[in-house]
């Protein structure tokens, strides 16, 4: 298991099962599954799940976790969202496809964050790539559509 701290910045191997891996505090249940507000995250309050190109495989995950917000946003990304996530006062956060122990913890000493998730080549094998910043802040209502949406989004919403 890969421990991330705030400040750090790591690649990761993220499992995908059933297209979708989940950033939720460590003992959070998943009770409901909303719509997708644009194709690439579902979710509540208390956890996302990244919806992935591929239903069964690894994909890389970058995970910068900060202490504000991150300066502009780079043009290489298909599709950028960003939202809210409360962590309940639990100190971590998993990263993990939805059936199996978490594979990886980020340390999150705040309780509110917002979280920007990146995406490119969803849907293509050995390309499908991520970046996910975090930083303390306030809730936000809602989800927000920086950047896209890319393909798959557009066929997702239909």
């Amino acid at each position: 298991m890969t421990l991330v701290n705030v400040g750090d910045q790591v690649v990761l191997a993220v499992q995908v099962r059933d297209g979708q891996y989940h950033l939720k505090p460590l003992h959070a249940q998943i009770r409901s599954w909303p719509p997708s507000e644009h194709g690439l995250l579902v979710g509540e309050a208390s956890w996302i799940a990244v919806l992935a190109g591929q239903d069964w495989a690894t994909v890389e995950v970058e995970i910068d976790s900060r202490t504000g917000v991150p300066a502009g946003l780079s043009e290489t990304w298909d599709m950028v969202t960003e939202r809210t996530l409360i962590t309940n006062d639990s100190p971590d956060l998993a990263i993990s496809d939805p059936y199996t122990a978490p594979q990886h913890v980020l340390v999150t000493p705040e309780y509110s964050y917002r979280v920007r998730v990146h995406c490119r080549d969803r849907g293509l094998e050995q390309s499908e790539r991520y970046l996910i910043q975090l930083w303390p802040d306030e809730p936000m209502a809602g989800e927000r559509l920086l950047v896209g949406p890319d393909g798959l989004a557009t066929d997702l919403r239909g």
